[in-house]
């Protein structure tokens, strides 16, 4: 192919340049055009490749962008907050220990923690409790759970041992046979595993406060037409922790694989801190479910 020229314009014509141009089906054409077109040309293009360059294209959305499907399953815990000054502060998670008990120091109960509080409301006369399990019960690691009321009065108390119960998600659910927990009143609840068998004096607990409080008539005409997903929604958003949790743990062990509920079950324990908690299997101890 031979190379372009340039030819020398003649006194009063434009100058001129010839340019190799592509021609779809006839291979290369040559044709001419004065250099005030190219100036003219060039300004054209570097202006399109700047505007391109501002202006970029949206964004594709990528598979993790939450579908209309999902959108139903937002859950907003409204946290309220704790009680009077001077009650207790409680205890979350179990904390450093030695000996065999060290396998339980990561025992978690599955409470918000609100202001340096360990707390939460329910609408139920008979509430359930959850908490995590770190490690295997044996036949020598008896655990028991105590409700008392503010005078310390015990509400609910069992203490038992439940060998070969896997790590994971427990629940203890107030005897619905017993005391029934009164509207506005305050609670304590303590959960204790007897982790060592030479000195059973040596445990690991997490304890915290509860209050029953009654739904106003609006929000239980709301309840009262909600499907599961729903009613846990509106628990949260009026900041009643226990029968949202309960709601939504029923849900994941019944529907495991439903994108809803398992996104409102992490949303969920994910505004409170317990993230961990997440993906830990569900095990059959320690009441009725």
């Amino acid at each position: 192919m031979p190379t372009p020229t340039k030819e020398t314009p003649s006194a009063g014509v434009a100058p001129t340049e010839k340019l190799w141009f592509p021609h779809v089906g006839f291979g290369l054409k040559s044709v001419q055009l004065p250099l005030k077109m190219l100036v003219i040309l060039a300004g054209i293009w570097l202006n399109l490749v700047n505007s391109a360059r501002a202006e970029p294209f949206p964004s594709l959305p990528t598979s993790n962008a939450p579908t209309d499907a999902l959108r139903g399953s937002q859950i907003l815990f409204n946290a309220p907050p704790p009680p009077k000054q001077g009650t207790p502060s409680g205890r979350s998670q179990g904390g450093a220990s030695r000996g065999p008990c060290q396998d339980y120091e990561d025992l978690t109960a599955l409470v918000p923690t609100t202001d340096g509080v360990v707390w939460g409301k329910t609408t139920r006369q008979h509430p359930s409790f959850w908490f995590y399990l770190p490690h295997p019960l044996t036949a020598e690691t008896p655990i028991e759970f105590i409700l008392q009321d503010a005078t310390d009065n015990y509400v609910y108390q069992t203490h038992v041992t439940v060998p070969n119960t896997p790590a994971g998600l427990i629940r203890f659910e107030v005897d619905p046979q017993g005391q029934s927990l009164q509207p506005n009143q305050l609670y304590t609840w303590t959960l204790v595993i007897y982790c060592n068998p030479t000195q059973p004096t040596q445990s690991v607990f997490v304890n915290g406060i509860l209050q029953r409080s009654l739904p106003n008539s609006e929000l239980q005409a709301k309840l009262a037409t909600a499907e599961a997903l729903e009613r846990a929604k509106l628990y949260a958003a009026h900041g009643i922790w226990y029968d949202a949790l309960h709601i939504l743990a029923q849900q994941y062990q019944s529907q495991p694989y439903s994108d809803r509920v398992s996104t409102a079950w992490a949303d969920l324990l994910q505004q409170v801190g317990l993230d961990t908690s997440i993906d830990k299997p569900f095990t059959s101890c320690c009441g009725s479910y």
